[in-house]
C-alpha cells in the first residue's frame, strides 16, 4: 500500500544520523540490527552507515609464532593488548591456526593472561572468540585511560621479566607504548591490520543517504576516518548545514584540528552514550 501524505511527511522529518562506519555484522549475534541503528530507532532517528575505511589483516603467521610461545612464554606475559575489533579479527585467524596445530593444548596457556581492551564492543568481540580469554579495561573507554590502567597493573606486579604483546594497527598512537615503557616492561608489538580508504566512498555515500536531502548528523569514529571522508564531505552541498558528532575525545581533537565544531561527543564509546550526547546537544542544524 502506498504511503499516505502524513506518513511521507513523518518520514521526511525523521532526523537522519550518518555514521562514518560500516554497520556491524549481526548475523551471528542475538541482535537483529546494528546496535547504533537500534538505539537510533529507539530515540526516533533514522540511521545510515557509510563504510569509510577498509582493513586488511597482516602478519598472521608472526602472531601465530607468538601464540606458540616462540618469542616469549605466556607465563611471563603481563597482558595481551587488543584495542580494536579489527585486531580481534586477526587474532581470531591466528587462534584458529593455533588450535588446529595444537588441538590438545588449545589456548590454555593464554587463558591466565589478561586481554586489555577499550570499550564494550572490543570486549564482546574477544569473548566471542570462545577461547576462555579474560578481558580487562573495557570500562576505560579511551586509550589514555587504558594506558593508565596497564601502567598501574604493571607497577603493582613488579615482575622483572614481564613482557606485553600489543596487537596494533598501522595508524596507532604512542599512548599504549609509552605507558608500557614507563613500567620498564618489554613491549612486543605486531601490526596486525592495515587501514586504507574506501575506494567506493562517493558511491556508498549516495547510496547511504538515498532519499534524504542531507543528514542531520554526521558522526565520526576515528581520526583516520576524518582524514578519509572530509574531502568528499566538503564537496557536498549540505556540508556546513549538518551537526557533527564524535565517538570520543581523540576523534574530537582531530575534528577540531580541522577547524570543525563538534556538537556532541559520546562520554563512552557506545551507542547509548553517543545518542545521549546527540539528544542533549543544542540544535545546530537549519
Amino acid at each position: 500500500m502506498p504511503a499516505t501524505r502524513n506518513e511521507e511527511r513523518l518520514h521526511e522529518h525523521t532526523p537522519c544520523v550518518l555514521f562514518c562506519r560500516a554497520a556491524a555484522e549481526v548475523e551471528e549475534s542475538k541482535a537483529s540490527v546494528d546496535p547504533y541503528q537500534a538505539e537510533c530507532e529507539r530515540r526516533g532517528f533514522s540511521a545510515r552507515f557509510l563504510p569509510v575505511i577498509e582493513h586488511i589483516s597482516c602478519n598472521v603467521d608472526l602472531l601465530l609464532d607468538y601464540l606458540d610461545g616462540r618469542y616469549g612464554s605466556p607465563a611471563d606475559c603481563g597482558g595481551l593488548i587488543v584495542t580494536s575489533q579489527r585486531a580481534v579479527e586477526t587474532l581470531d585467524v591466528a587462534l584458529r591456526k593455533h588450535v588446529a596445530q595444537y588441538p590438545e593444548s588449545s589456548t590454555l596457556a593464554w587463558r591466565s593472561v589478561p586481554v586489555y581492551v577499550v570499550g564494550e564492543s572490543t570486549k564482546q568481540a574477544v569473548e566471542g572468540l570462545n577461547e576462555g580469554l579474560v578481558t580487562r579495561g573495557s570500562h576505560c573507554g579511551t586509550a589514555q585511560a587504558l594506558a593508565e590502567l596497564i601502567l598501574q597493573d604493571l607497577t603493582a606486579t613488579g615482575q622483572p621479566n614481564t613482557w606485553m604483546l600489543f596487537l596494533a594497527g598501522d595508524k596507532r598512537r604512542n599512548v599504549i607504548p609509552d605507558a608500557v615503557a614507563a613500567s620498564n616492561a618489554k613491549l612486543h608489538e605486531i601490526c596486525v591490520y592495515k587501514t586504507q580508504a574506501n575506494s567506493r566512498l562517493e558511491h556508498d555515500l549516495l547510496q547511504a543517504l538515498e532519499k534524504h536531502e542531507r543528514p542531520d548528523w554526521v558522526v565520526f569514529f576515528s581520526p583516520s576516518g576524518v582524514d578519509m571522508t572530509l574531502p568528499t564531505f566538503q564537496q557536498q552541498s549540505w556540508w556546513g548545514k549538518t551537526a557533527i558528532g564524535s565517538i570520543g575525545p581523540t576523534t574530537t581533537a582531530k575534528l577540531m584540528a580541522e577547524g570543525l565544531s563538534v556538537a556532541a561527543e559520546a562520554a563512552r564509546p557506545n551507542p547509548l552514550s553517543l545518542l545521549d550526547a546527540i539528544v542533549h546537544a543544542p540544535s545546530t542544524t537549519e
